[in-house]
């Protein structure tokens, strides 16, 4: 419980400016000093595979993209490797046909023998859902104009096209179909000439056999396998294969007059199928939601959503010989959207894909059927939802998803034994998305949490990101793509695990970056688990393999905000409350620290923690004083700290709490923190290495400032704190504020204006959460507000040329001056101070003369070590101070 104590306090009052000071931003820094970066990912949808003769893959969904071999964007196809919207027809309220160019998504993809591409596509976006386009494209994706497919436009019909099959004399087969809002079904078959006109020597009768084309396959004879679904009443739908002529007339050699219905249970649904070498036909199927399955063990216990397979003659019977009376049947709900894809190999095995349970599954039979074995692919975020599925002529496999998580596609290669190409793309995926302007109320925006700088003066900002853990900035303020497109995947966000709402990141001496998050679940016998996954990038974004289990370090935890301290060696700490966890670099723990790597504390309620030597000071609260714990190297309380290893301030009948740690050049521990009562203020305290008070600073080591809570703050080379809170209206941060110390805990009036720096960046909330410092001396600001912000300020921070009556008519000669400078002015005070500071903030000569009223001129002898650059002059008196910029 708090008592009264009698000792008065230092309480400095900061009359905060009500409008911006972007004087003191430097205007190199992004747009006139600041970043607000409101980019997030656009949703895309993957859908089709193919490849041209030269190897290289078109991938296509909501955009359409080459890649090189390497996995690379080919940036000679489209425009610089992508096309993005494409010319679509459609009928407008006034019942005229217009084109628009939209965002569309490719539902059918073909490759001439030229590697021109004929795509059909519907919109992306919501116009004239019940149409769609077919266009062709050259081998490099520009538009051919001279191919021209006129849709038939029928209203209250969804109509698509599903399957695009080029023939080898240029002709085109497209396949898919239409459906009512009355759930019936009608075929679309058709064939093209290569200028896109309707070829009327194809004339069949499909239309009266047969409903929603899925697939289509051409057998050796050049005959064609159709498979699509057809509707029962309002719920169900059954499959049907059937046999067609290259004339387009049924082949009614094949089952019932050139069709055979194909469906084992109530409902069914038809996904692709695929020709063996002996003829017979395998098709791909599944259940549906609506379907109950009973189990082979238990008749009486029923799943829904089961794939399975059928295999048939070459006249359209069942071949019972193949797995169970001609079906094999996978007995695991699906309960899924992706694509189900089914492909043979060299040898004829046999091979059924799907997304499950947020990765893609693929199970392999022998040519009859036999189950042999299982194969996982992308069990993570990154990879989920297939859409399809390219096997080259040497039995390479590239497989197309959708990110769950990024809504992106992603390419993944494999070789013939499905072995993952890591020399393909980022260790075997191939990762491509684009990003979107979200508007400052999106809930999907950014949240900022902790901000580096790397020692190239790029910045790393990490937190809830849209998409990303991590992002990288260069020194200018632009983002850092390549990096971004990189680590978006190697560092997975925690969007998907509770999100989670605590994150931290640290550099490695060796460049290296580790971040992470922690996240929350209930188990299978439900029991609450916290852990911390961790992750280690390369500079470059890469996922650093040699840590963890593939870059990833995941381990039970304690819940809530940690901190990440590195050692020299790369060996570094991860601190929470009541915990201290170490590692060494690699992610393996360092079992000689504290218990098999644990250390644990009881003495406090965590909020920060430094590293000071190879100490490390933990700070937080108790009993609502700060409180400050030494634990050392060896993961024990360090008792000749404090008393028994901790150190309690209190700051009179407030509630307080550290919430920032600095270690001085000079050994000693800088705490700052909140100090609650009816409002809550800047609370700070110095100590000594013992724990006792630094009584230069303050009053007795201590002082409170009617600011508002200080979310970071850093060290000038001199030992001066500048740091960082929000700006306070009506109860909403909305403003960036920095202000500065001295050495001796007194607000720096010379610095900003009267002490302080507000940036306002236009909204009506913005949250403050990290100050960096560049090794010129510059700030660097970050926070959020759904767009990542940032602010960095010049070199003019001790320039503030604000006129004061009580140093008035200064002039200051020479500038530049060689060895002296002179300083005439008017004062009404009977002491100044002349102080000489370089542009990081160091003090370099302080001289006190003795002044007159009224006019004074002051010759100053400038050290000799000063060298040719900018300086900053510094006129003080009790009550007032100018400050003026000087070179030498």
């Amino acid at each position: 419980m708090k008592t009264l104590k009698t000792l008065s306090l230092l309480f400095f009052a900061i009359i905060n400016n009500v409008y911006a000071q972007d004087s003191f931003l430097d205007a190199t820094f992004g747009n006139s000093g600041k970043v607000i970066f409101n980019k997030v990912d656009d949703t895309e949808q993957a859908t089709c595979l193919a490849k041209q003769s030269d190897g290289k893959i078109i991938a296509a969904g909501t955009f359409i993209t080459r890649y090189n071999l390497d996995g690379s964007i080919d940036t000679s196809f489209g425009d610089n490797g992508f096309v993005k919207i494409l010319p679509f027809k459609y009928l407008n309220e006034n019942g005229n046909i217009v084109t628009n160019f939209i965002k569309c998504k490719i539902t059918a993809l073909g490759v001439n023998s030229d590697n021109s591409l004929i795509i059909a596509y519907k919109p992306a976006e919501n116009i004239d859902y019940f149409l769609y386009n077919v266009l062709k494209l050259d081998a490099n994706g520009t538009i051919d104009n001279s191919f021209v497919y006129t849709v038939p436009y029928i209203y209250n019909l969804n109509r698509s096209v599903n399957v695009i099959k080029c023939l080898p004399n240029d002709k085109i087969l497209i396949g898919g179909g239409s459906y009512s809002q009355m759930g019936q079904y009608s075929t679309l078959f058709t064939q093209l000439n290569a200028d896109g006109s309707i070829d009327t020597s194809f004339s069949t009768d499909v239309y009266f056999h047969a409903g929603m084309v899925s697939d289509i396959q051409i057998q050796s004879d050049g005959k064609y396998i159709i498979v699509g679904n057809n509707p029962i009443g309002e719920m169900y739908q059954s499959s049907y294969c059937g046999r067609i002529n290259p004339d387009g007339s049924t082949d009614v050699y094949f089952g019932n007059l050139g069709f055979i219905s194909i469906s084992q249970f109530i409902s069914n649904e038809v996904y692709n199928c695929v020709i063996q070498s002996d003829g017979k036909i395998v098709i791909f199927q599944n259940s549906g939601y609506w379907a109950s399955v009973p189990l082979p063990n238990n008749p009486n216990e029923f799943i829904y959503d089961v794939n399975y397979l059928s295999r048939y003659n070459n006249n359209g019977a069942i071949d019972t010989t193949f797995g169970n009376n001609g079906r094999v049947i996978k007995y695991q709900s699906m309960n899924n959207d992706s694509r189900r894809k089914v492909f043979l190999d060299n040898l004829q095995n046999i091979y059924t894909n799907y997304s499950y349970n947020n990765k893609t599954q693929i199970d392999k039979f022998d040519s009859n059927g036999q189950f042999l074995t299982s194969y996982e692919k992308g069990a993570s975020m990154v990879f989920n939802t297939l859409a399809d599925v390219l096997q080259t002529t040497d039995g390479d496999l590239y497989f197309l998803a959708t990110s769950y998580l990024f809504s992106d596609f992603s390419l993944l290669k494999t070789d013939a034994s499905l072995t993952n190409n890591t020399s393909f793309g980022n260790n075997s995926y191939a990762n491509t998305g684009f990003e979107t302007t979200t508007s400052s109320n999106n809930n999907n925006g950014h949240v900022v949490y902790n901000s580096e700088l790397q020692p190239d003066g790029k910045i790393l900002v990490c937190g809830k990101l849209g998409s990303n853990l991590i992002k990288r900035f260069n020194a200018d303020g632009s983002e850092d793509v390549a990096f971004n497109s990189i680590s978006k995947y190697t560092a997975e966000a925690a969007n998907g695990y509770n999100n989670s709402n605590n994150y931290s990141l640290a550099l490695l001496s060796s460049n290296k970056i580790i971040a992470g998050y922690n996240y929350s679940y209930y188990d299978n016998q439900n029991n609450y688990i916290n852990k911390t996954r961790l992750f280690k990038l390369n500079i470059d974004g890469t996922v650093d393999t040699t840590f963890g289990t593939n870059g990833i370090l995941e381990f039970v935890s304690v819940s809530g905000k940690f901190t990440i301290l590195v050692q020299n060696d790369n060996s570094f700490f991860i601190v929470c409350n009541t915990k201290v966890y170490k590692f060494n670099a690699d992610g393996t723990p360092e079992i000689s620290f504290g218990t098999n790597g644990i250390a644990t504390y009881s003495q406090l309620e965590y909020a920060t923690a430094i590293l000071q030597g190879n100490a490390i000071y933990i700070g937080g609260t108790k009993n609502n004083d700060f409180a400050l714990l030494k634990i050392g190297a060896s993961g024990t309380v360090d008792t000749t700290f404090g008393t028994n290893g901790i150190v309690t301030t209190d700051f009179s009948i407030r509630n307080d709490k550290i919430t920032k740690l600095l270690a001085t050049s000079d050994n000693k521990i800088i705490t700052l923190g909140s100090s609650t009562g009816t409002n809550s203020v800047t609370a700070a305290a110095k100590y000594n290495l013992d724990g006792s008070f630094d009584t230069s600073f303050g009053i007795l080591g201590r002082l409170l400032i009617t600011q508002n809570v200080p979310v970071d703050a850093v060290l000038q080379t001199n030992n001066e704190v500048v740091f960082l809170t929000n700006q306070t209206t009506s109860g909403s941060y909305n403003d960036f504020l920095l202000t500065k110390l001295t050495t001796t805990g007194q607000i720096d009036t010379a610095f900003g204006n009267n002490g302080i720096i507000t940036t306002d960046f236009g909204f009506t909330t913005g949250n403050a959460k990290n100050l960096l410092l560049q090794p010129n001396g510059q700030f660097i600001a970050t926070g959020s507000n759904n767009a990542i912000l940032m602010a960095r300020y010049g070199e003019n921070l001790l320039a503030n040329e604000t006129f004061n009556a009580l140093i008035s008519d200064i002039k200051v000669y020479p500038n530049p001056f060689i060895d002296t400078i002179t300083i005439d002015f008017n004062t009404t005070t009977n002491d100044a101070t002349f102080s000489l500071f370089d542009l990081t903030g160091k003090e370099i000569k302080i001289n006190t003369i003795k002044t007159q009223q009224h006019n004074n001129s002051v010759t100053l002898q400038m050290p000799q070590n000063v060298t040719t650059g900018c300086y900053i002059l510094q006129i003080k008196t009790d009550t007032a101070t100018k400050t003026v910029k000087i070179i030498k």
